[in-house]
């Protein structure tokens, strides 16, 4: 499974640079509630009502996983770990989540790939 940063998702939803490599992944693609609620919160503030998110979500059928305590816990960690990236909350849930799961994060935000985190990361562009 591979569980997706608000970034890619966004990237595939609007065909930009990475949507092609997201599309590889969308075989067996979850995201994070918290990513899940980031991702329909940029649609939105870029005028697009917020059903589309949630039609994409639903065709594209990508799961959405609640964020547990224990990923909670996760995401205050790597605070530490990633606070000179300037990595978001809604970054670091992602990164939890995989880590939690043992899964792949898959994200469209470059600074990804040099983070020092046990997280195994796909940048796609």
């Amino acid at each position: 499974m591979a569980v997706l940063d608000a970034s890619a998702f966004i990237a595939l939803v609007r065909r930009e640079a990475g949507s092609a490599a997201v599309v590889g992944f969308m075989h067996d693609a979850a995201m994070s509630s918290v990513n899940y609620s980031e991702a329909l919160s940029i649609l939105c503030r870029a005028g697009l009502p917020i059903e589309v998110g949630g039609l994409a979500v639903e065709a594209l059928q990508v799961e959405i996983l609640p964020f547990t305590a224990g990923q909670a816990r996760i995401a205050a960690q790597l605070y530490a770990e990633t606070s000179s990236s300037g990595l978001s909350l809604g970054d670091r849930a992602c990164l939890a989540t995989a880590i939690d799961r043992g899964e792949q994060a898959v994200t469209a935000d470059r600074v990804w790939g040099d983070l020092d985190t046990s997280a195994d990361v796909v940048v796609v562009r």
